[in-house]
């Protein structure tokens, strides 16, 4: 091999490992970036890894798919934020509870329950319908006993037993003596419980 051949191979091996070094290094930069930006894009997108969590993301109190035997005339007092959506709306089906008239020691036992008939698709997007609760502000009886809207009187209450897949069941509080509806300290107004108890072709 001649030495001017020699010297041309001595000097084009370096330039082609320096190039080879060059493409490693912006294939790196660029799996860098693009990783950067998957995460930032996860975090800015609801539903990302990195997303804020939103008042859908708290998971629900599962309760069982029975009528409970008494109603809590003091509910928790806990409120969380509000849901976006009041119940989820893939429900398979729903259970009405009806309860009424104090007993001895001052709770209130179930009186009758009822199932559903059909889907309960028009029953869900009533309820996630509804407009967001207020709670009417306490007034002094005439036995300076402090009165709300919720104590002014004795009507019949109710629960909503939604049932999910999964053996999933979600309870729905209805005090129409607080013209309100609950679940799991998010609340709704609901001004005439007829407009409730119709689906289970019922009225109060």
């Amino acid at each position: 091999m001649s030495a001017m051949k020699r010297a041309r191979r001595a000097t084009i091996a370096p330039v082609v490992t320096g190039l080879a070094v060059m493409l490693l290094s912006i294939s790196t930069v660029s799996a860098c970036a693009t990783g950067r930006n998957q995460s930032e894009a996860d975090t800015a997108t609801p539903g990302g890894g990195a997303g804020s969590p939103t008042a859908d993301d708290v998971t629900r109190t599962p309760v069982p798919a029975e009528c409970p035997a008494m109603f809590d005339p003091m509910p928790p007092t806990t409120e969380k934020a509000r849901r976006a959506v009041f119940v989820p709306p893939d429900a398979t089906g729903a259970t009405l509870c009806r309860y009424f008239e104090h007993n001895d020691v001052g709770a209130i036992p179930l009186v009758e329950s009822s199932d559903l008939a059909g889907a309960p698709g028009a029953l869900i997007q009533f309820l996630n319908s509804l407009p967001d609760y207020s709670a009417a502000p306490e007034s002094t009886g005439s036995d300076g006993i402090p009165v709300t809207e919720c104590t002014s009187m004795l009507v019949p209450t109710f629960y909503i037993v939604l049932h999910y897949a999964g053996s999933l069941n979600i309870l729905v509080r209805a005090d129409p003596s607080c013209r309100s509806v609950t679940s799991d300290g998010d609340g709704r107004a609901l001004q005439h419980v007829d407009d409730l108890l119709h689906y289970w072709g019922l009225d109060d």
